[in-house]
Parts: C-alpha cells; structure tokens; sequence
C-alpha cells in the first residue's frame, strides 16, 4: 500500500521515480535509500503520483512477489 503518511506504521519511505496511471490500477516505480534497483508496486486506478513525491510503502505479505534478483525466478 502507498500512502502520503509519516511512516510511523514501520513501512518504508520512498520516492517516486515514475508513475503510470493506467484504466484499472497504476504502475509506480520507486527509489528506496541504500537499494540499487528500483521497487515497483500496483496502485490504486485514482492515485496520482508525481516525480520526486515522497511516499511510504506497507506490503501485505500475502500480496507480495519476490523474485532472485540474479536469476529472475520467483521465490515465493
């Protein structure tokens, strides 16, 4: 989940390189301090995002693909 909040629910904070508003969700790409490749995450069709916003990321385990960063498979 993204959200414009102060991160005090002990998710992540981030900042947004690019977002792509599409029909039925969006697609936002994410710069993480200290992680070298971006994070990507599905939002909400009526979130509007721009470059440079800062944002706090939660993940819901259930929801979330984790792929070997080498190989590209999925570990979960």
């Amino acid at each position: 989940m993204l959200s414009r909040s102060s991160g005090e629910d002990g998710g992540l904070t981030a900042r947004v390189i690019a977002h792509e508003p599409l029909l039925e969700s969006g697609i936002a790409t994410l710069s993480l301090d200290g992680v070298e490749k971006p994070l990507v995450v599905l939002t909400d069709p009526e979130v509007r995002l721009a470059h440079d916003d800062r944002v706090h990321v939660t993940a819901d385990p259930h929801l979330t693909h984790v792929f070997d960063a080498e190989t590209g498979d999925s570990l979960r």
